[in-house]
């Protein structure tokens, strides 16, 4: 099991609101972005700790590349 996903290790004060788990959180912030109308991708890294990888930074550039060119479009 992927270390964000241990329920036990997240506070429990906003579960109700946000979820039991950091994944769930995350899920539900960006559905909260979504709804601002605010673009944003939530991926997932299985197995990653606290570290940022080489898959993420890959992940995270393509993301404002797109986000770029879009904006272009819209000119």
């Amino acid at each position: 099991m992927a270390k964000k996903t241990i329920a036990r290790k997240v506070p429990r004060a906003l579960d109700p609101y946000l979820g039991k788990t950091r994944v769930e959180r995350a899920r539900a912030f960006e559905q909260a972005l979504g709804s601002l109308r605010v673009d944003s991708h939530l991926a997932i890294f299985p197995n990653a700790g606290h570290e940022v990888t080489a898959d993420m930074r890959k992940s995270a550039l393509q993301f404002l590349q797109n986000d770029e060119l879009a904006d272009h479009w819209d000119d």
